[in-house]
């Protein structure tokens, strides 16, 4: 501004009579009043779906159970790199603008394609159209009209396994190595499953009153998930006191001290892990070529049918640990004994006494 005014003023024109302001307004910095005056620039999305995928887990992980994250993290590793038939189907480079209602139906067709059960198919489809949603939100897509379609789906249908007869049930639980079996038994006296088991801790045991008293731990932070009292077993309450660690935080450890279940979120932007060492000893112990009678989770749901067919069929649902779905089940408390339930499973399980 100073020069321009010099420069003027050698020339003979006056500007004696201006104050600074209207020196500055009228001569003032061009690039100060293009600044003050340009539009707003706005900072340019990466439209990559590698880079998509990235935000999209990022926001999806604030909110999963580590569990469920490491299968979503899987699912994203599969849509970096998806390929059908010989073509690439999605990739990490590739603009985001490849999802029109064509792609999405390919894609259905790679997943429906692979060589896994419908429900496992029906997650990974769950999971992309999730994201496809995702950036549907974000503006940068217009939402494919057959992502919804009805022909676009996974029939999920639900077999129920016949009724074993209690004595193979019984006979087999009797071939169990004893930590194999005390995994067995907690599933079918306490309604537990693997990662109830792993983070079992010494103060949910009254070893006075033989009871176990715990809250399920996949849905404990859910609303109205009971705390329930169970009656332990003979055999249960043995095998306890054979198996549990001296100290620590979890009252069962493998052999080297080290829990046996373990699931976490290593951070904001780090993979969520899940080691599951209940499962592996369970697997190892029988093979990997499916000679087991019965898998640890059959335990579980062999007592929760036996109790449906009981006199205490009302307390089901409390066994099991669940939240109460409808209104007959919502007269029980946050806090529920099912001690007598137990006691009568005692019974199908060792008939003799």
């Amino acid at each position: 501004t100073s020069a321009r005014a010099e420069f003027l003023t050698a020339l003979g024109v006056d500007l004696s009579g201006l104050d600074a302001t209207s020196i500055e307004i009228g001569l003032g910095s061009a690039a100060y009043w293009a600044e003050r005056f340009a539009k707003v620039r706005e900072v340019p999305v990466d439209r990559r779906i590698g880079t998509l995928l990235d935000g999209w887990l990022l926001l999806k992980r604030k909110k999963l159970r580590a569990t469920t994250l490491v299968r979503v993290q899987g699912h994203k590793r599969a849509f970096e790199c998806l390929n059908h038939n010989g073509k690439v189907l999605l990739s990490v480079e590739m603009p985001v603008d490849v999802l029109t209602a064509q792609r999405v139906e390919e894609v259905f067709h790679a997943i429906d394609a692979e060589v896994r059960g419908e429900a496992t198919k029906c997650k990974k489809w769950l999971t992309f159209k999730n994201f496809v949603r995702h950036v549907v939100a974000k503006g940068l897509i217009p939402m494919p009209l057959n992502l919804d379609s009805d022909d676009l789906a996974f029939e999920v249908t639900t077999t129920e396994k016949p009724k074993p007869l209690m004595e193979d049930v019984c006979e087999f639980l009797g071939t169990l190595p004893d930590r194999l079996k005390l995994y067995a038994l907690l599933a079918a006296n306490c309604g537990m499953n693997n990662v109830d088991i792993g983070k079992l801790t010494a103060r949910q045991i009254d070893w006075t009153a033989l009871t176990l008293t715990r809250k399920r731990i996949k849905t404990g932070k859910s609303k109205g998930v009971p705390t329930v009292i169970y009656a332990l077993w003979g055999e249960t309450a043995r095998l306890l006191r054979q198996e549990m660690a001296s100290g620590g935080e979890y009252a069962l450890l493998d052999a080297r001290g080290l829990p046996l279940y373990l699931d976490a979120k290593n951070g904001p932007e780090e993979s969520a892990t899940l080691y599951d060492k209940i499962k592996s000893s369970w697997r190892d112990y029988f093979g990997r070529d499916g000679s087991k009678k019965y898998t640890l989770k059959d335990f579980r749901y062999i007592s929760s049918d036996l109790i449906k067919d009981s006199p205490h069929r009302l307390y089901r649902e409390i066994w099991l640990g669940h939240s109460p779905k409808t209104m007959a089940e919502k007269h029980y408390s946050s806090s529920e004994n099912c001690s007598e339930a137990c006691k009568w499973l005692y019974t199908q399980f060792y008939p003799a006494g």
